[in-house]
């Protein structure tokens, strides 16, 4: 299937039809006003497998002119982010599907993309006829190719809603956000494209402290911003307790902040809903049993701002532990040159919160 961007700002996905030989038509001609964009949902297979896999290559062309190119090849890790701008991310979060565009956004420097007209299909044209055809390619160069013809019926330009409100964000440059009790700071060059900044704060009976939320978690980011709240009514003795917290389907995230000058400030490059939380409950320590005789093992947790560090000593000497932190094990080796003995093992956990907890055991090795 593809997507058709229309100029007001609107999607519409129109499915595909194999019509043999590795050839797709449009099942329906789209409706089109104005200037458009469009992206594609496509995969490959291997014989005899069910994966789906990435594919190597999208060339568009309209009207027999190359208008984009994109090929997969090896690319810098630093450059992994634009790949939340290479694919439609906002229509990925909400439904799933993955589309490629065929087309850059104004920030997306990925180096794999080989050739990109900066306006969309339609601007600058002398026609409102257009042949489309996108060539999809593996890595072993097959290809799939699909061809349709459309025409735009109105060239009048469409302006956007969001053209003219005084939150458009300027993708290229610093935007700043301030009210009485929330400062927001978004870099130059953290968005992809210009999007509309969109707040709200919401107070309700079942949280201590308001919520804000800020732009839509479908919105990607590429760098981080930075979030100052005030907390001037935060008891003192509580304040190295506050924490910021982002909140994203019913569960609550820590988010990396600390206490400055009456305000929590901390940095997220996520947007969604987000509020200061007070964590005063100590991690927890859970010794398990290990699968061989020279290790011990512990399951080390903290529900709300997590874990920050940790500490294991042997008769008040540091001892090296490894973390894992998909599973919350942290496990200790001993050396095989360990001589049989009584000794006393100490592990300190602390969270992000500062609330630590620690337990002695006695064992004999």
């Amino acid at each position: 299937s593809i997507l058709i961007y229309h100029e007001n700002g609107k999607k519409e996905m129109i499915k595909v039809e194999n019509i043999g030989n590795n050839k797709y038509i449009l099942k329906n001609n789209p409706n089109i006003q104005s200037p458009f964009n469009i992206a594609i949902n496509t995969y490959d297979l291997l014989d005899a497998a069910p994966n789906k896999n990435g594919i190597y290559a999208i060339d568009l062309y309209v009207n027999d002119s190359l208008f984009f190119s994109n090929q997969m090849t090896k690319f810098a890790f630093s450059e992994t982010k634009y790949i939340n701008s290479h694919i439609d991310y906002e229509y990925y979060k909400n439904s799933g599907l993955k589309f490629q565009k065929c087309f850059l956004d104004f920030n997306n420097n990925l180096s794999t993309n080989k050739k990109n007209t900066a306006f969309r299909i339609g601007n600058n044209s002398n026609t409102n006829q257009y042949r489309i055809k996108i060539i999809i390619k593996d890595s072993y160069n097959n290809k799939s190719i699909l061809e349709f013809n459309t025409q735009i019926n109105n060239k009048t330009e469409i302006k956007k809603e969001t053209e003219k409100h005084k939150n458009l964000i300027n993708c290229k440059q610093v935007f700043e956000f301030k009210t009485t009790d929330c400062e927001i700071y978004l870099p130059n060059n953290s968005l992809y494209r210009d999007q509309l900044f969109t707040f709200q704060k919401i107070n309700d009976s079942i949280n201590k402290f308001p919520v804000y939320k800020i732009m839509d978690d479908s919105i990607p980011s590429h760098k981080n911003f930075i979030l100052s709240i005030r907390a001037d009514s935060i008891d003192k003795d509580l304040r190295k307790k506050a924490i910021l917290t982002r909140t994203h389907n019913n569960k609550t995230h820590y988010v990396k902040s600390k206490w400055k000058e009456n305000k929590i400030i901390g940095k997220s490059n996520k947007f969604g809903y987000f509020s200061i939380a007070i964590d005063t409950i100590k991690p927890t320590i859970e010794p398990i049993k290990s699968n061989t005789s020279n290790t011990i093992q512990f399951k080390i947790q903290d529900e709300l701002s997590g874990i920050n560090k940790y500490r294991g000593e042997i008769d008040g000497k540091w001892i090296l532990m490894e973390y894992d932190f998909k599973t919350n094990i942290l496990k200790h080796t001993f050396n095989e040159d360990a001589q049989n003995k009584d000794a006393k093992l100490t592990l300190s956990v602390s969270d992000n919160a500062e609330n630590n907890k620690t337990i002695e055991i006695q064992y004999y090795k």
